[in-house]
């Protein structure tokens, strides 16, 4: 490509340049017309990329990804462009076919950004004939897919930044004009910078772009340097960390997600357990003393909770533990869903589970298989005879199909949610190895093991921490049981906090994963 060297200020690609500089899936040429209802909340996404393929080890193409897979799963519709000249053939790791299959109708990728030679500019004034004209028919055709797909807000990614990419950059300010001035239209723009040189360039000016632009950058140390740069003030950039979610981090199956999600304070928690065990030894494995602990750590206003995988669910008498074990975590203060769960307890339908444990004769059954006969029949055959005889057994059995891990979750299930935890308090009386003990320590959690159990200190290690339990043959020697119960929860807070890998882990796990960073940082921003 040829360089011209005339006047840079040609018609549609005026950037305002100081005499002194400043100091210092399945990809369709024309995809299926997105069908998701309008919802003004949420809105329609662009994300502008110069992508011709999705390469794993370049990590802007996993925080487009990562955007998408965000955007997606609170509701949007999302338009990813890409290159013209986009090959799909290198993008089995990035996901996006999973994307597209997930959410149906709502995820295109359009290889709608124009192909061009790109060189490295180092001011706008080299600005090439050739380029000039291959942005403004860029713009045009932004234009044309932005009023077509009804987009409300566009991400761009170091567009306006680097040198490479400044024929993008002057589409993008030719499309926001011609938006505004042909059509009335003034969208969010929200433009990525990734990182800021020592070195201002000439056409780094926010405000040429017209209203609606701003600058996001992933840290607050640099904003104010960030917006020296582009010649605005820091409440035109915007600070967004990244998302780096450990959930897609680690490859999570569905089903993991889906416990997080149906359980938002799993994410948020600043103390999180997962503890497994049979329901018929829930008393062995003391979790009774497990609950006492969380109980006192949220009275000293920490964010915990607890989840109890437990397995074999299955009978009336083991499922009227399980409301004894809630009955007393209620009772001192652990709210259920907020603070713990039982696995064998998770549903998608809760007010019908609730509706069937609650019914008391063979009427009111009646009555609610009627109501709710297509979702009943869906998870199983409904029991004909619906008389007074067994009425206890038929809703267990109904019960029984709305609740999808009675029998237990799976290994992966298991080491997933192990995975985002940080505590495993183990006060067992009684085991002869304890496989729980190590997988726990696997996933990075500070480990709390039984003292009045002697094999733990060969099982785990002299240095592990431990307090006296009891166990099958030892008696916990202790004076004040709520003062020592007490003690220990502050000893274990007090390790949570101060041990710099722990301390870190749930910063990161608590602040970087996308539905923490929706609500604070992206919702608010694109409206």
């Amino acid at each position: 490509m040829t360089e011209n060297h005339d006047d840079h200020t040609d018609e549609g690609f005026e950037f305002d340049i100081p005499d002194q500089p400043f100091p210092g899936g399945l990809i369709e040429e024309e995809p299926k017309e997105v069908q998701a209802p309008e919802a003004p909340h949420k809105k329609h996404i662009a994300i502008l990329t110069n992508f011709q393929d999705f390469n794993p080890g370049y990590s802007l193409s996993g925080i487009v990804v990562d955007q998408c897979r965000m955007l997606l799963r609170h509701g949007h519709t999302v338009f990813l462009f890409v290159n013209e000249n986009f090959n799909p053939a290198y993008n089995m790791d990035a996901g996006l076919e999973d994307l597209q299959d997930r959410y149906p109708h709502k995820l295109a990728l359009l290889k709608k950004t124009k192909f061009m030679h790109l060189r490295d500019y180092t001011t706008a004034m080299l600005f090439t004939a050739e380029h000039k004209q291959a942005c403004e028919e860029a713009s045009d055709t932004y234009v044309e897919e932005f009023l077509k797909r009804k987009i409300d807000a566009v991400f761009t990614h170091d567009f306006i930044f680097t040198g490479w990419n400044l024929p993008y950059a002057a589409a993008v300010k030719r499309t926001s004009e011609k938006l505004m001035s042909q059509h009335g239209k003034v969208l969010r723009w929200l433009h990525w910078i990734h990182s800021v040189p020592s070195n201002r360039k000439d056409w780094w000016n926010l405000h040429d772009y017209g209203p609606g632009h701003k600058i996001v950058f992933p840290n607050k140390v640099e904003v104010i340097r960030v917006a020296e740069h582009f010649g605005t003030n820091p409440t035109f950039v915007e600070c967004i960390p990244h998302i780096k979610d450990i959930r897609t981090w680690y490859d999570f199956c569905q089903e993991s997600m889906d416990v997080t999600y149906k359980y938002p304070a799993i994410m948020k928690s600043d103390v999180l357990q997962v503890y497994p065990c049979s329901t018929d030894r829930l008393t062995a494995k003391q979790l009774d003393t497990v609950i006492r602990i969380f109980a006192e750590m949220r009275k000293a206003d920490v964010k915990c909770f607890l989840i109890v995988a437990n397995q074999w669910a299955t009978g009336r008498n083991r499922k009227e533990d399980i409301q004894m074990f809630i009955k007393l975590a209620d009772h001192l203060g652990l709210k259920y869903g907020e603070n713990f769960i039982f696995t064998s307890e998770i549903t998608d339908h809760p007010k019908l589970v609730a509706q069937l444990r609650a019914a008391d004769s063979a009427t009111k059954l009646t009555s609610i298989v009627a109501e709710n006969q297509d979702l009943l029949g869906r998870v199983g055959k409904i029991p004909l005879d619906l008389d007074e005889n067994g009425v206890k057994d038929k809703i267990e059995t109904l019960v029984d199909r709305l609740l999808p891990y009675t029998k237990g979750i799976s290994r992966r299930m298991i080491r997933e949610l192990q995975l985002i935890s940080n505590l495993f308090i183990f006060p067992t009386r009684e085991e002869s190895f304890g496989l729980v003990g190590p997988e726990a320590a696997f996933s990075g959690a500070l480990v709390v093991a039984n003292r009045s159990l002697s094999m733990m200190q060969d099982v785990l290690g002299a240095g592990t921490i431990a307090f006296d339990f009891g166990s099958h043959y030892q008696v916990a020697h202790r004076m004040e049981e709520e003062a020592y119960i007490n003690g220990i929860a502050m000893a274990i807070l007090n390790r949570i906090f101060n041990n710099e890998a722990i301390f870190t882990k749930t910063y990161c796990r608590q602040r970087y994963n996308a539905d923490n960073l929706y609500f604070r940082h992206y919702a608010p921003t694109i409206g």
